[in-house]
């Protein structure tokens, strides 16, 4: 996998040689064969089964075994987590990460992530449907930025609810009104990925919580603390609007289908 590929667990970014080469997507049906007499089949179909998300890579550097226990951590809390990978969005939940100390600044480690469900692939909607759905994702998602306060994307939000006020039914809507739509949300969704990499990267520079160490002045830690559980929070809220724009995108993407 490129080194450019964004990949989010939660508020955790992996980056460098943490990101795999590759990461396999998919999974089943679930088929209830029936063998009846003369060589007929019967088969109920019983819904999709996705597979386990599953990767290796490799920790690296200074802070690699702080690195690998904040994954551990998450494992144990047991708490379902949203992992993004460019388009791809999904609610999992961890159930193994292994690692491996080699060194101080090597780790290596594999990790298994259950399904619960894919965030951005959206459902069959009627029209009612369809402009509720994307109404609460315009809605979520302005709140969301409102919470992040950056100039850019305020901008971009403010485009995207300019030219929805303009789409009374969006399952009647043109194909130009929806362009006008998705055209700032390309721009929030690109602006979105480079606060997580820019806040991700904020986060993870600290190795220490709040950058607490012997000899250094109160104030500085306790500002350190204060700025670290910020960018904390400001990483969530991201990954957050992050999951919630790429629904909107196939909400709109789906219209027409």
């Amino acid at each position: 996998m490129a080194p450019d590929t964004s990949l989010v667990l939660g508020t955790f970014q992996f980056d460098g040689v943490e990101v795999p080469e590759e990461i396999g997507f998919g999974g089943d049906q679930r088929l209830n064969v029936h063998e009846l007499v003369g060589g007929v089949r019967k088969i109920d179909v019983m819904g999709e089964s996705p597979s386990m998300i599953e990767w290796s890579g490799l920790f690296m550097g200074q802070g690699a075994i702080d690195r690998a226990k904040m994954i551990d951590g998450m494992r144990i809390d047991g708490l379902p987590l949203v992992l993004s990978m460019h388009d791809y969005m999904y609610s999992v939940l961890i159930r193994s990460f292994k690692y491996k100390f080699q060194r101080f600044y090597k780790s290596p480690y594999s990790i298994s992530l259950e399904v619960i469900s894919d965030l951005t692939r959206p459902a069959p909607l009627s029209s009612t449907g369809i402009n509720q759905a994307i109404n609460d994702d315009l809605d979520k998602s302005s709140g969301l930025a409102g919470l992040i306060n950056d100039s850019g994307l305020s901008s971009a939000m403010a485009d995207i609810r300019t030219a929805t006020a303009e789409i009374k039914d969006f399952a009647k809507a043109t194909q130009s009104q929806l362009n006008q739509v998705i055209q700032p949300l390309v721009q929030a969704r690109q602006q979105v990925g480079q606060l997580i990499q820019a806040t991700n990267s904020a986060v993870s520079s600290v190795t220490t919580l709040g950058g607490i160490l012997p000899g250094n002045p109160i104030a500085k830690q306790a500002s350190a603390l204060i700025n670290q559980t910020a960018n904390v929070k400001k990483l969530t809220n991201l990954v957050s609007m992050n999951a919630t724009l790429g629904s909107l995108t196939n909400n709109l993407g789906s219209i027409g289908k």
